[in-house]
């Protein structure tokens, strides 16, 4: 049984932070750091210091927010430490968590709730290397396909409604992008597929998942990505790209 929950609201620079002691049943601290190794250090102080307790005694719970959640989760497990990322909707749909003004009143309602739902608690664990690049790959495959989709559909509007010569050059730089943009895309399709064929647990379960008619290599990374790679088949776990 838990003693401390520890709620952690992420942003791009810094995180916030709040401690809720069972016993006392309140917030007892509340402080924010930087969201970098160093400001991680000082975190972990601050905690021992006003936690009082075993580590296996504490959780830590923070809204999964990509990027900025990822690096203080690896960092709390690597030292020890029980993490549970917790989706955003989740959050709102279970308790009513709405963002409020300040990040550190979030921290607050975020350590709460860890503490009144402790029992659905799912600790972090770090995905490996390659599902991680993948993962990232991804992110940037989405990212060009929108461009990509964007200047089709505004260059063909264009060259549809107008006809003059500015059009036409605007027409003729967008297709020579968009045949960039796609060679971008199968570049990154060619290094997932590396990276899948790299480890044997992947290899096996992409060729397991892509064995499914109508699921082909973008979907079967999706799946493995989402699912931790087949570790978890039971739960899609929120993701950010």
């Amino acid at each position: 049984m838990k003693k401390v929950f520890i709620g952690i609201d992420f942003s791009k620079l810094k995180f916030d932070a709040a401690i809720y002691i069972v016993d006392s049943k309140s917030i007892v601290s509340e402080d924010v750091f930087e969201n970098d190794p160093s400001g991680y250090a000082e975190f972990l102080k601050w905690v021992r210091l006003n936690a009082c307790c075993q580590k296996s005694s504490i959780l830590f719970c923070g809204e999964h927010t990509g990027y900025y959640s990822a690096n203080l989760s690896v960092f709390l497990h690597e030292s020890g430490s029980d993490m549970w990322l917790v989706a955003g909707l989740e959050m709102i749909l279970t308790q009513g968590i709405k963002r409020s003004k300040t990040d550190r009143v979030d921290a607050c309602k975020i350590a709460e709730y860890a503490y009144r739902y402790q029992d659905k608690s799912v600790l972090f664990q770090p995905v490996s290397k390659e599902l991680e690049e993948i993962r990232e790959l991804l992110s940037y495959r989405e990212r060009l396909v929108e461009t990509r989709k964007v200047l089709s559909t505004s260059a063909k509007e264009m060259k549809r409604v107008k006809d003059n010569a500015s059009c036409d050059f605007i027409n003729l730089d967008s297709l020579s992008y968009i045949t960039t943009l796609s060679e971008s895309i199968r570049n990154c399709e060619k290094r997932i597929e590396e990276l899948l064929n790299q480890d044997i647990s992947l290899k096996d379960n992409y060729k397991l998942v892509s064995s499914v008619v109508g699921i082909g290599l973008v979907n079967a990374a999706l799946i493995l990505v989402s699912t931790r790679g087949m570790g978890r088949v039971d739960t899609i776990y929120a993701s950010s790209y």
